[in-house]
């Protein structure tokens, strides 16, 4: 099965909208690898079961390789790619084609949280987000991210987003919906907050 008639299938549908939002831009090859979480605060009984059989389905129809490790399904095009990260020789963020500024600026500021109680990355990117709406200055591509940016401003980050938006225009509306309203949501509550 093509990897455009892959969308269309009962078992790319029955995948939650986050496994789908991560999976396109690897299958459209946005991004060289990704990470994929098939759970969801409230899975049924058996629900496991059937979203792995649905996402290793879909992972074989594409050709894509894959590792599962935990829940998280560690998918990619390229072999050398599932080697390098779980030898430890590829940074995750690497692994999923996160900018390297990116990577950098969150590992700092992980290491910044657990030393000086700083705030983490991800609600510090969040509430600059809100500022950054509320002041009519956001960029809404940003509405498309699967990471964590190192600033609002991030033009690696806008790029990949602008990317990821195409892919999953293209191939899953729902999925881009989904999207910009969840990373909204996360903004939204930075704002009341």
């Amino acid at each position: 099965m093509a990897a455009k008639s892959i969308y269309q299938s009962k078992q790319w549908k029955k995948l939650p909208f986050h496994s789908r939002a991560d999976l396109i831009p690897v299958i459209e090859k946005v991004r060289p690898g990704g990470q994929i979480d098939i759970t969801t605060p409230k899975m049924i009984k058996g629900e496991l079961d059937s979203r792995r059989k649905n996402l290793e389905y879909c992972l074989n129809e594409t050709g894509l390789l894959y590792q599962e490790c935990n829940v998280d399904y560690f998918v990619t095009y390229d072999p050398l790619l599932l080697d390098q990260l779980f030898s430890r020789k590829l940074k995750t963020g690497e692994f999923l084609g996160y900018p390297e500024c990116c990577i950098k600026h969150f590992e700092k500021s992980c290491q910044e949280y657990l030393k000086y109680k700083k705030t983490p990355p991800a609600i510090d990117y969040w509430q600059k987000a809100g500022k950054a709406l509320q002041e009519g200055v956001y960029n809404k591509i940003l509405d498309y991210i699967l990471h964590i940016p190192c600033s609002i401003n991030c033009k690696e980050t806008i790029n990949l987003a602008s990317n990821i938006k195409v892919a999953l225009e293209f191939n899953d509306i729902e999925v881009l919906n989904y999207l910009r309203k969840w990373n909204r949501s996360k903004i939204k509550k930075m704002i009341k907050n």
